[in-house]
């Protein structure tokens, strides 16, 4: 299991306990429905506390939740920029989606050249059309590749590896340039 943040609690919203909440999830009514435990990590350190979520809402397009045991304005203000964490099974792989951080630190092999290690992804940056995996490279620019099956047809997280296949050139782009004389 690995602990990710999910969100970070802001500032009190009304007199009842309620707190606002950034959230740094790609589903935030699944990860802070009603019933759901959360580690609420404080900001400027302390002991750490489980917390489960009484409701949320949405208002004005910010989370609002109401915490089991925060109930006046003074003990959400005690929350402000605490984080919420979950622990994760980042192994788990649902419907092909798979989680950053089991992505990271995998080996990138090419599966045009029979299986060489082209280097190791250190990032998946989420881009506006799709997902692109970082690879760091020794002594070389880093690649960017797809995140899309035609390009990367093989994730092998118990192997420790994926497979690219990559169009002709696009390993090129990512030559170091001539810095001339």
């Amino acid at each position: 299991m690995t602990r990710v943040t999910v969100g970070r609690i802001g500032r009190p919203h009304g007199l009842a306990g309620q707190v606002t909440v950034r959230p740094s999830t790609d589903n935030p009514d699944e990860r802070f429905a009603a019933g759901v435990d959360l580690l609420c990590v404080p900001a400027g350190g302390g002991p750490e506390r489980k917390v489960r979520v009484q409701d949320h809402r949405w208002v004005s397009g910010r989370l609002v939740l109401r915490l089991d045991g925060v109930v006046d304005r003074t003990g959400a203000e005690g929350l402000v920029g605490s984080l919420l964490e979950v622990d994760v099974d980042v192994a788990e792989v649902i419907d092909d989606e798979y989680h950053d951080l089991a992505l990271v630190g995998l080996d990138v092999r090419d599966r045009a050249a029979h299986g060489p290690v082209l280097g190791r992804i250190t990032e998946v940056a989420h881009m506006p059309g799709q997902d692109v995996l970082v690879v760091a490279r020794p002594d070389r620019l880093d690649l960017l590749v797809p995140f899309v099956q035609v390009m990367v047809p093989v994730v092998d997280l118990a192997a420790g590896h994926v497979v690219v296949d990559l169009p002709d050139g696009l390993d090129d782009l990512a030559e170091e340039p001539d810095r001339g004389p």
